[in-house]
């Protein structure tokens, strides 16, 4: 199933003109919510790309199904295969968030450097991929100024809708997360974060 979605992500990067072919994919440690990490070498092209791997439900790494699929605006429910669905939300939140820093500075004259989405690569009944570009990563200088730049970007965002939410379910590690639009964040944070997770934990016998 990794093979079939590998070669899922090789015919995109084959049909768009401007990535080519895939020259090696190499498997990468680490990685969340189930998923599975890759960087790909392109023949002839200077920069990586990182492409994350969900695969469906059948395979290693699906959905904690103690969390029932929102119903409510801004997290409906769809046919989506689960693992289309969590790489599209992880795809709306990276264009989201490059939407609010692109040539901005935020903070200390600090810019974000967010990795725009290349594309969402689909395999019906193996999974799905989110295809972006290598960042080179690095500890920031000054942890604080790092510190306060992510406030600014959150009351950024909360600036341009005067709610909290989002446009669609999205995910922390394998669970899903409603995001119904709510003006009070107290009651977003308790009745869309922490009792869905209460409630599976109940149910898994883990809390009594």
């Amino acid at each position: 199933r990794v093979r079939s979605v590998l070669q899922a992500v090789s015919a995109h990067c084959r049909s768009s003109p401007a990535l080519g072919r895939v020259a090696s994919a190499s498997q990468l440690d680490g990685g969340c919510g189930g998923g599975l990490a890759f960087r790909l070498q392109l023949r002839g092209a200077k920069d990586d790309l990182f492409a994350k791997i969900i695969l469906s439900s059948s395979s290693k790494g699906t959905l904690q199904p103690a969390l029932e699929r929102p119903a409510e605006s801004g997290g409906g429910a769809d046919a989506r295969e689960p693992a289309v669905e969590q790489v599209e939300a992880e795809q709306a939140g990276l264009v989201a968030l490059a939407s609010m820093c692109e040539a901005e500075d935020i903070g200390d004259n600090m810019i974000f450097d967010v990795p725009v989405p290349l594309g969402v690569c689909r395999c019906p009944g193996a999974g799905a991929a989110l295809l972006l570009p290598w960042l080179a990563l690095h500890r920031p200088e000054s942890l604080e100024a790092h510190g306060a730049a992510v406030g600014t970007l959150h009351r950024r965002s909360r600036g341009r809708s005067e709610a909290y939410g989002f446009t669609c379910t999205t995910f922390c590690g394998r669970w899903r997360q409603a995001n119904a639009w709510s003006h009070d964040w107290v009651a977003f944070f308790l009745l869309q974060r922490l009792q869905p997770l209460l409630r599976a934990a109940v149910a898994a016998g883990t809390v009594g």
